[in-house]
């Protein structure tokens, strides 16, 4: 932020520059008692419900990545059957109760186990991922509507103190008119512009209390102007446009997120068509009880066999058919992605720009119109300035004023979110 020499400035001059740039300066200086805006972000990246559901979404793939782990292991079946049959019945002629107890352990399945394990890690990856999109938005959420808080809080301070000037020249105008030196026009003039002021600051303080609930809501609690007032932002090297749009492809979790997602995909299509082959497995057994032999002794068996089904019809061709779609459409979702992030940079970026090319100019403007304001109020009391002149004189230096707080506000959110992302939310919110 470009700094402004005070030396030998007017009171005035001091004044409105403490309005102005005393909250930014605040914000851009460190301070070490202040709370810093990254660990408001911390906050709401911690414990939003968002990142909280995305979170419980992980543990449950993890819990399927186990799930096909654990189908490489042979598995245990226990039945038991007790038989009514009829006396005439020679086949169970003996026990009326048996049971078998079975391990089953898969020899060869094509391929499907290691496939359904791929895709059980792909959905955990695309999961794990989600969490960090998320957190991004929200980050992107929360900076934007600080951004809001602080153009709406700034402005509010420059239409108090402009109502301040407009209060005390309407004052001096009651005076004049009161002494015949005026007409009674210039004072419904300066009322009317006090009025005008009055909706301004209504309007500014509506806003101000709007962005606060936006980021109460992020947060989880209630929060308000005087803890947001002592927040202390960072101050962002501007990178260039080539190394933001490569860091920020490099590391997003959407471009991720659908590769992980069309990975799973593959993964399925290869389970899929794994059941083409049949499936060999041994199974052994032991059996205790007989429906044909009384007093059998437990009996055990070994099994190799196959089994091998494709479902009904051809509904097999048609699941890889369908399968195969899917992953067409998020390679392409993949590609469209990319694009809107490197538009996405490229925009903020050209933003960043030009409210810093901005700032500079208006805050040359600010001085000059501070400087014509000035003149204009010895010029009236002189004689040769009107009072229209003097009002007008005033509303173009708060409307710069304005403007200012506008483009400085708007310039923090903007170095935040060009950060957030070339480098993720995580990764801004560290101090």
């Amino acid at each position: 932020m470009k700094k402004i020499n005070a030396a030998g400035a007017s009171a005035p001059w001091q004044a409105i520059r403490r309005l102005v740039l005393g909250l930014a300066l605040a914000l851009w200086l460190p301070a070490a008692w202040s709370q810093t805006l990254e660990s408001l972000l911390q906050e709401v990246l911690r414990a939003h419900p968002a990142v909280q559901s995305r979170q419980a979404t992980v543990r449950a793939r993890q819990a399927s990545v186990e799930i096909a782990k654990w189908q490489y292991y042979p598995t245990p079946t226990v039945s038991s059957e007790r038989v009514s049959h009829s006396a005439n019945d020679v086949g169970y002629s003996a026990d009326s109760t048996v049971t078998t107890l079975r391990l089953q352990q898969p020899l060869w399945t094509g391929g499907r186990l290691s496939a359904q394990s791929s895709k059980a890690q792909a959905d955990q990856l695309a999961a794990e991922l989600g969490v960090i999109e998320s957190q991004d938005q929200l980050a992107f959420d929360f900076v934007s509507a600080y951004g809001d808080w602080l153009g709406a809080s700034m402005k509010l301070q420059t239409a108090t103190q402009a109502m301040q000037t407009l209060q005390s020249l309407n004052e001096k105008m009651a005076r004049r008119v009161e002494q015949s030196v005026s007409a009674q026009i210039d004072q419904e003039l300066s009322l009317s512009r006090l009025r005008q002021q009055a909706s301004d600051i209504a309007q500014f303080r509506a806003l101000e209390q709007t962005a606060l609930s936006r980021l109460s809501r992020l947060l989880g609690r209630s929060i308000n102007s005087a803890a947001m007032a002592g927040v202390v932002v960072r101050n962002f090297e501007v990178p260039s446009l080539q190394a933001a749009e490569e860091q920020a492809q490099a590391r997003s979790p959407v471009l991720a997120r659908l590769a992980a997602e069309a990975q799973a995909v593959q993964a399925e299509i290869d389970a899929r068509s794994a059941a083409r082959y049949p499936e060999i497995y041994l199974r052994m057994e032991r059996q205790y009880g007989s429906y044909t032999y009384a007093d059998a002794q437990p009996a055990n068996r070994v099994f190799v066999g196959a089994q091998f089904s494709t479902g009904a019809g051809l509904s097999l061709q048609s699941d890889i058919a369908a399968a195969n779609a899917r992953r067409e459409g998020l390679l392409s979702d993949a590609l469209s992605a990319q694009r809107s992030i490197g538009d996405q940079v490229r925009v903020e970026l050209v933003a960043q720009a030009s409210l810093q090319e901005r700032l500079e100019q208006i805050e040359a403007t600010l001085k000059s119109a501070l400087s014509v304001q000035q003149s204009y109020d010895r010029q009236f009391f002189a004689g040769r300035r009107s009072w229209l002149d003097l009002m007008n004189a005033e509303r173009e230096r708060a409307q710069v004023q304005l403007q200012l707080a506008d483009l400085q506000a708007s310039l923090i959110a903007t170095c935040y979110r060009v950060a957030i992302l070339a480098q993720g939310a995580v990764a801004v919110s560290l101090p």
